[in-house]
């Protein structure tokens, strides 16, 4: 199945005002070190979570997870769905990039219909309510997280 790149575009960030001019459209954590014993959110140590992002009409989106510090830890981002009727996220099933060294890069794509395989792409439809959920390891990371919707 092709994806119509010619309509793709970046995933806007739906808060910029509230954060400032630094997030723009496609970033959904900009360039930082985040450290592995952080608890951020209350989600527990390493673990950092993007704000809800809500989708009007995509089916899917590739995600870009790319860590660039040089230290001894690793990242993995995931990607939740929003039970409408609970309020819950839950894991989208097999949605997660494999754990990346630092540094290292990863890819992940959401698209109904696509090839799947392991930590790289999803054939399931993004849904209407999403979220990023990054977990750092063994050190500190400097990483990014940026995404495309793919209609």
């Amino acid at each position: 199945m092709a994806i119509a790149s010619h309509v793709n575009q970046p995933v806007p960030f739906p808060y910029a005002e509230a954060a400032g001019t630094a997030n723009k459209n496609g970033i959904i954590f900009e360039s930082a070190a985040r450290t592995e014993s952080a608890n951020p959110d209350g989600l527990g140590a390493g673990v950092y979570a993007s704000a809800e992002m809500h989708n009007f009409g995509a089916k899917g989106v590739d995600l870009f997870l790319v860590s660039t510090s040089s230290g001894a830890g690793t990242v993995t981002a995931k990607i939740q769905k929003k039970d409408p009727a609970s309020g819950t996220w839950i894991d989208l099933t097999s949605g997660a990039t494999a754990a990346q060294a630092d540094p290292g890069s990863a890819v992940l794509t959401i698209y109904p219909g696509i090839a799947e395989t392991a930590n790289v792409s999803v054939s399931d439809h993004l849904g209407c309510t999403w979220r990023v959920v990054v977990t750092v390891a063994s050190a500190s990371v400097t990483f990014s997280v940026g995404a495309t919707y793919l209609y």
